[in-house]
């Protein structure tokens, strides 16, 4: 294991012990949840949905922790929504939500949390099903999924390379017609990103997909 890799875990599992420290999870069932976790999100299949994925997300909130109403829901949310990633399911947003469901009820967390969890996770299966009414913690979630699209040309070539490593499975032709599907339709959206907050992400995520598309 890298240093690098060191370090993201070190951070994941500081991130993780605090989240279960601020809502008073036993120690031995945040062991427990974080070992399930860490199965998933280190297998070595996982070449972008992984603990670094994750970490991405956790720190974006922290630039916007004066606006968001609950940050212990989307952390919770952060954690566990990638957590199942079959290839073969599209159900993969749902079995997430109940993953994180059943290890929320178990440590005692209040149902309104666990509402709250599971419905930041849903709105993950379609990121441009949204209402404009939608609250900022949503829109802040989705944009902080999808904010790897606005990284640099380098960045985002080498995403686009996990990407596909991760579906290597997948045979190239159905891979492509998949993967062009999913990025036309963000470049036919209006906006990729919702909140003003992402506004110079947008310019750069159109460059890169377009370049996605190119190159596929």
């Amino acid at each position: 294991m890298s240093r690098l890799k060191d370090e993201t875990f070190r951070e994941i599992s500081w991130r993780w012990s605090k989240l279960m420290k601020f809502n008073k999870v036993e120690e031995d069932l945040s062991k427990k949840f974080f070992k399930v976790l860490d199965k998933k999100y280190s297998n070595a299949s996982r070449k972008y949905h992984n603990w670094y994925h994750i970490l991405d997300i956790l720190s974006t909130f922290d630039k916007f922790t004066d606006k968001i109403e609950n940050i212990n829901a989307l952390r919770w949310a952060a954690f566990y929504h990638d957590a199942i990633q079959s290839q073969f399911s599209k159900k993969n947003e749902e079995k997430s939500a109940a993953l994180a469901e059943k290890h929320m009820k178990k440590a005692g967390i209040a149902e309104v949390e666990i509402e709250l969890t599971k419905y930041f996770i849903l709105k993950t299966k379609d990121h441009f099903n949204i209402e404009p009414a939608e609250f900022f913690d949503v829109s802040l979630f989705l944009d902080a999924d999808l904010s790897i699209l606005g990284v640099t040309e380098f960045e985002y070539e080498m995403y686009a390379q996990n990407i596909k490593k991760e579906y290597s499975f997948v045979p190239n032709p159905l891979f492509a017609k998949g993967r062009k599907a999913i990025l036309s339709r963000m470049l036919e959206s209006e906006k990729i990103f919702r909140l003003p907050q992402f506004s110079d992400y947008e310019k750069q995520a159109r460059i890169n997909i377009k370049w996605e598309l190119a190159n596929i």
